[in-house]
């Protein structure tokens, strides 16, 4: 079924993923139906916006890709709000929502966009942490904001999420909040230990990071989690969960015959590793919405290879991670050779470290690893395009830099980086 077929498309979530899938499969098709089931009264909500509305710099309505009016008026999207997305069931023909249901027909197919939630502290603790805030939508945002206003100083806040927490962590102590972010195992996964250091001397110093420890935890007078994470999925018949909880997607982004998933409920499989992950990315989640739309609609895209993306902003510095540390590559066996360089480009001496992990002997690269200036965040897509399309050391060296007088430099620090890395394979 391709462009004018007249399908309905059953859409549960209101991710980024899903709100921008609905936008490609109206490209293509105008005609289908299209129903969205989704648990946030701002669908298409981007993700890394959350701490602007915290912080009172962005207002809530200006979080999502499109107005709401526009996925209602132009997109002609039939919406369902529900309270709890997990409590959205499918059973054979039937969708049941809270008292509704919806009736399957045999050419309907649904695509499961519904992000994640926080996770909540051990059982044995709950009664001690009472003042916890998740940060994974539009509407904790607001509850935290106002939260936060009538907060005296002086108190402590803690942020459990590990570095997915390091955004709003850095936010509120640039404000002068004394916060904690907790630590348990997803830093290393994320970043060497070199990096790490670097890290560390950008934060500010109110900011300061910690083992999770639920007991210290409970000593905190506010408690913000974000990034201490699990996939919102429906109950869904025919699909297969992973280890993280998300739901097992292929290339095509396809669940099973007739279900779809993108963004942070689906999970998917790097297969060179053996490694199951979820992400937390609103960049990777358009590109998942793209494809799973196009397969929707029988186009028969997919992706070359799937890769964890980590990125936040701390002050006027990006921090970026693609694919897997290090210490993740040694414990599945992988002889892999690393460079880190340190560049200064524009005309403003701007900051790049950057380093680039690949492979002994496929030559394939693995992972970049950027801690940089503004100025350089446009060769964060680059490095994206490259490792997503399964580009070796080899196929970056004859890359062209962008030669601009006076704007840019002679090489792209991650060539540079890469044409290092050739050179430590270099077999004289």
């Amino acid at each position: 079924m391709q462009v004018g077929d007249k399908l309905r498309i059953i859409v549960l979530g209101g991710s980024l993923a899903a709100v921008s899938a609905i936008h490609w499969i109206r490209k293509m098709d105008p005609v289908s139906k299209i129903m969205l089931i989704t648990d946030t009264n701002f669908p298409g909500f981007i993700r890394s916006f959350l701490p602007y509305i915290v912080t009172g710099e962005l207002k809530p309505e200006y979080a999502a890709i499109f107005p709401l009016v526009f996925l209602k008026d132009v997109e002609r999207v039939e919406l369902k709000i529900v309270k709890n997305m997990d409590k959205v069931r499918q059973r054979e023909n039937l969708i049941e929502i809270e008292e509704d249901r919806i009736e399957l027909e045999v050419d309907d197919k649904i695509l499961v966009a519904s992000g994640v939630k926080a996770a909540k502290p051990p059982i044995n603790l709950q009664d001690k942490i009472s003042k916890i805030y998740p940060l994974e939508k539009v509407e904790d945002a607001i509850i935290l904001s106002e939260t936060l206003s009538s907060l005296r100083e002086n108190k402590k806040i803690g942020v459990i999420g590990d570095f997915y927490g390091l955004d709003i962590a850095a936010k509120l102590a640039m404000l002068d909040y004394s916060v904690s972010l907790y630590m348990d195992k997803t830093c290393y996964k994320l970043f060497d230990s070199d990096m790490l250091n670097l890290l560390t001397k950008i934060l500010p110093k109110n900011l300061r990071i910690k083992n999770l420890d639920w007991d210290m935890i409970a000593l905190d007078d506010l408690i913000i989690v974000r990034g201490y994470i699990k996939p919102n999925v429906p109950s869904l018949e025919n699909i297969t969960l992973g280890d993280n909880g998300g739901i097992i997607v292929d290339e095509k982004m396809k669940a099973s015959e007739k279900v779809y998933a993108a963004g942070s409920a689906a999970e998917r499989i790097n297969h060179d590793l053996g490694i199951s992950f979820i992400h937390l990315s609103d960049n990777l989640s358009i590109a998942e919405s793209i494809v799973s739309a196009l397969n929707l609609k029988s186009y028969f895209y997919k992706f070359k290879r799937f890769l964890p993306l980590f990125e936040t902003v701390i002050g006027e510095k990006l921090v970026f991670s693609l694919g897997f540390s290090s210490e993740i590559l040694a414990e599945h066996g992988k002889s892999i050779v690393s460079a880190r360089h340190h560049f200064y480009i524009s005309e403003n001496n701007a900051d790049v470290y950057i380093k680039v992990i690949g492979d002994r002997v496929t030559r394939i690269l693995y992972n970049v690893q950027v801690i940089c200036d503004k100025d350089y965040a446009y060769g964060l897509t680059n490095i994206l395009n490259t490792l997503l399309n399964n580009a070796s050391i080899d196929d970056v060296i004859i890359q062209p830099s962008t030669i601009i007088p006076f704007l840019t430099d002679l090489a792209d620090p991650f060539i540079a980086t890469c044409r290092g890395l050739w050179r430590k394979l270099l077999k004289l």
